[in-house]
């Protein structure tokens, strides 16, 4: 493993349970929604109420960003994101 890789991998490994939890289920549910899964409790699981505060967390870590369509939310993956996933072999089905 490089060192980028290992930044990388540190970087997930830093996020809280939960917040890599929230990232796994929306990487997950991505090829259901065209790479960028809606952030609904139906969709992914957990309590969208509850996992506010790990949203926040992955877009103030630049992983992910939103966008809303139609009245629903949605999730858009970084570069960075993917780099990560990249890094632990998380295949995205990207």
């Amino acid at each position: 493993m490089t060192n980028v890789e290992q930044k990388l991998v540190g970087e997930f490994l830093d996020l809280t349970a939960t917040s890599r939890s929230l990232l796994l289920r929306l990487i997950s549910d991505a090829p259901n929604w065209a790479g960028n899964p809606m952030l609904a409790q139906s969709s992914i699981g957990g309590d969208e109420r509850k996992e506010r505060g790990n949203i926040t967390d992955l877009k103030r870590k630049g992983l992910i960003t939103s966008f809303i369509d139609d009245g629903f939310v949605f999730i858009t993956f970084s570069k960075k994101c993917y780099d990560i996933l990249d890094a632990l072999n998380i295949q995205t089905g990207r």
